[in-house]
């Protein structure tokens, strides 16, 4: 047969009952890309119209208009021509042109597969928005298990985040163990964390209310006032016990942070050091801000506690902090809240009434004060309050802080950063050890400042 052909062309008999199984498997390295004939034996025994149908789609194939047709018609069925049709929609994959990419991605969208997950990892790497826009959604669609972790991270480019969270939403089930392992990941930026929280709380099932729930209890700080906003509009009815413990613990630990924050507000109140009258002031104020966003959580999750329509209103009022009501509200709180609880959250219900305790209640020293924020801050402590702690050791003049301006060198906070290297200028006597120490920090810590000058002006401060 082959000797009947000119050189420029190739041959092949393959038997029309099975026109697939029963070719050559070396003629693809032998013919090449030479034009080949192919020629059906014992057609008077195959099915016509099978073998009508698979001249059509082999035409089709290899025909560029037709082929996006002829890729869905094969995908959609089964048989060994299923593979070639796949290393096809790879072969446009992997293709330089967008052209070809966003061909791949058309097919793979009408027909998501299990094996397109390589592909569509590969297409995120593009630099073309349209592709990757489109690669996004058909993730989506194929539900990969390990496309997952490659698509949480793009929802801190606000480009990629309405396709993120569409892609997720397909998802559906399968996304969830990703995102409440990412929730509860300390190294997750917040922003990143907030908007799997909002997703999570517009899910119309109740799982993504169960994984909010449960990382209540272990979420960052800043993130618990979100989940509780989120788990509030979505009317869930506390009546499960397990549920219940959940947010019993979780409002334990916001009392028991809210406490230590008075604590120390009673502290700063108390410091006599004359050094310190500017700072404790200030400690106080920033204190008091975040006991008032810690009470409101706690307000918050009291309301998720119970739901009857009457405790909903004296929460309210509670939180609107009017005080012609305010008696009536705790007072009735009192009378429908377990007594556990009641005692556990009295001293927050109390406190916008009450006057601060009496200076001998709390004392601890100035030195010991300031460290308690910066070598072992509390969990509740933010980048203000630590700076603050800094400024405090420059106004002590204490060389005892040399400890705490060590620790503060290393923050990534600029403010703090700041404040450490003035105490460090006040402190460090040897001049020459202030600008090695300064010049080991990292300069994007500090907003592109001009370092050098910012160095002079703290030995300046020094001299």
């Amino acid at each position: 047969f082959g000797a009947w052909l000119p050189h420029q062309m190739g041959g092949e008999i393959v038997d029309a009952r099975i026109p697939v199984s029963s070719r050559n498997p070396d003629i693809d390295s032998i013919c090449g890309s030479k034009p080949r004939i192919i020629i059906l034996n014992r057609m008077d025994l195959a099915d016509p119209v099978a073998t009508k149908a698979w001249k059509e789609y082999k035409h089709y194939l290899e025909e560029k208009e037709w082929q996006w047709g002829a890729c869905i018609g094969f995908l959609s069925g089964k048989g060994a021509w299923l593979e070639k049709v796949i290393a096809l929609v790879r072969k446009w994959a992997d293709s330089p042109k967008i052209k070809d990419n966003l061909m791949a991605l058309s097919v793979m969208n009408t027909c998501p597969k299990n094996e397109w997950t390589q592909c569509v990892n590969q297409l995120l790497n593009k630099q073309d928005i349209k592709i990757t826009k489109q690669a996004l959604l058909v993730a989506g669609k194929i539900k990969s298990p390990l496309l997952v972790n490659r698509l949480l991270p793009m929802l801190d480019e606000i480009r990629w985040r309405e396709h993120v969270l569409e892609a997720l939403s397909q998802y559906g089930k399968r996304a969830f163990p990703a995102i409440e392992k990412m929730l509860l990941n300390e190294t997750v930026p917040l922003d990143r964390k907030k908007e799997l929280i909002l997703f999570l709380g517009r899910l119309p099932s109740g799982e993504g209310k169960q994984i909010l729930l449960r990382s209540l209890f272990g979420a960052n700080r800043l993130l618990r006032p979100a989940i509780i906003e989120s788990l509030s509009d979505s009317e869930i009815v506390w009546i499960d016990k397990s549920r219940k413990r959940v947010l019993k613990k979780a409002l334990y630990e916001a009392v028991s942070e809210w406490t230590q924050m008075h604590k120390m507000c009673v502290v700063a109140h108390n410091l006599e050091a004359q050094e310190l009258i500017e700072v404790k002031a200030l400690f106080q104020e920033a204190i008091k801000e975040e006991m008032y966003r810690t009470r409101m959580l706690i307000l918050n999750q009291l309301a998720l506690y119970i739901v009857m329509p009457l405790a909903q209103k004296a929460i309210q009022t509670l939180k609107e902090n009017d005080l012609n009501k305010y008696a009536g509200a705790v007072s009735f709180l009192q009378d429908v809240l377990p007594k556990r609880i009641h005692k556990m959250v009295a001293p927050v219900l109390l406190y916008p009434t009450l006057n601060m305790p009496p200076k001998n209640m709390e004392e601890e020293t100035p030195q010991t004060f300031l460290n308690s924020f910066i070598l072992n801050p509390f969990r509740w402590s933010n980048k203000w309050m630590r700076a603050l702690a800094l400024y405090g050791w420059k106004k002590l003049g204490d060389r005892e802080g040399m400890t705490a301006v060590m620790e503060g060198l290393k923050s990534p906070d600029w403010i703090v950063l700041e404040g450490a290297l003035s105490a460090l200028a006040k402190l460090e006597p040897d001049k020459n050890k202030v600008r090695e120490l300064a010049l080991n920090i990292p300069t994007h810590y500090l907003l592109q400042q001009d370092f050098e000058s910012l160095l002079e002006e703290k030995n300046v401060g020094h001299n």
